[in-house]
C-alpha cells in the first residue's frame, strides 16, 4: 500500500466515524436543545384558545418530528429539521366543519419561527399575524454559546478511538 492509498484509507475511516458521531450523538444533543427551546420559546407563550396544542403528542415537542434532514448524515454535515405537520383541527373555529384549510403536508416550524402567514396562502386560517417565536434561532444561539454539540462530537470521537484535542 502506498502512502497515498494509506492516507485515503485513513481519511475514509475518519469521515465514517465523524458521520456516525454526528448521526448518533450530536443529533441527540441538537434535538434535546431544540426541544428545550420549543418549550421555553413556543409553549411558554399563551395562546388564544382557538386550537388545541399537541405538545409531545404530534406537536412541536414530539421528538419524532425532529429529524436528520434527508434521513442521513453525509460528508460531515448534519442538517436537523422539525417536520411537525400542521394541526388539522381548529376546534370548530373559523371553519364550518372545524377543520383547517391548511394542507395536511404543511409543516409549521417556519410559521411558528417567523410568525408569518405562508405566502402560498396557508397557515392557520385565523392566524395571519402571529408573533414570531424563534425556537430554531434560539437553539442555534444556545449551541453556539455553550458549544455542547462540539463537546458531544469530541466525546463521541474519543469513544470510537479517535484522539481529539
Amino acid at each position: 500500500m502506498t502512502i497515498t492509498e494509506a492516507l485515503k484509507k485513513v481519511k475514509k475511516e475518519a469521515a465514517k466515524k465523524v458521520n456516525q458521531v454526528l448521526a448518533d450523538d450530536v443529533f441527540k444533543t441538537v434535538r434535546d436543545e431544540e426541544l428545550k427551546q420549543i418549550d421555553d420559546t413556543v409553549y411558554a407563550m399563551e395562546v388564544s384558545g382557538r386550537y388545541q396544542r399537541r405538545f409531545d403528542e404530534g406537536g412541536l415537542l414530539d421528538p419524532d418530528h425532529i429529524v436528520i434532514d434527508g434521513g442521513a448524515v453525509s460528508d460531515g454535515r448534519l442538517v436537523v429539521s422539525n417536520i411537525t405537520p400542521a394541526n388539522p383541527f381548529l376546534n370548530g373555529t373559523d371553519s364550518e366543519n372545524g377543520l383547517s384549510t391548511t394542507p395536511l403536508d404543511a409543516k409549521i416550524a417556519k410559521l411558528v419561527e417567523f410568525g408569518e402567514y405562508h405566502p402560498n396562502g396557508y397557515g392557520y386560517d385565523w392566524w395571519k399575524r402571529a408573533k414570531p417565536r424563534p425556537f430554531i434561532e434560539n437553539t442555534r444561539k444556545v449551541l453556539k454559546r455553550r458549544k455542547s454539540h462540539v463537546a458531544t462530537m469530541k466525546k463521541g470521537l474519543k469513544k470510537r478511538g479517535v484522539k481529539v484535542r
